[in-house]
């Protein structure tokens, strides 16, 4: 009996410890996700940049 309520135990710390990471993994996906969208607009106006000196 012990036994199980052990085991019961570990998988729901497992579960916990998943959801835990999957939301930090979650946080940094949004954070490169916004990188990319400045790092995106900071190219179109280098090309303006570069489209007006030529």
């Amino acid at each position: 009996m012990v036994e199980k309520i052990l085991i019961i135990l570990i998988l729901c710390l497992g579960t916990l410890g998943c959801d835990a990471m999957l939301s930090e993994a979650d946080k940094q996906l949004k954070v490169i996700e916004k990188l990319e969208k400045i790092f995106q607009k900071s190219w179109k106006i280098t090309d303006k940049l570069l489209l007006d000196i030529v």
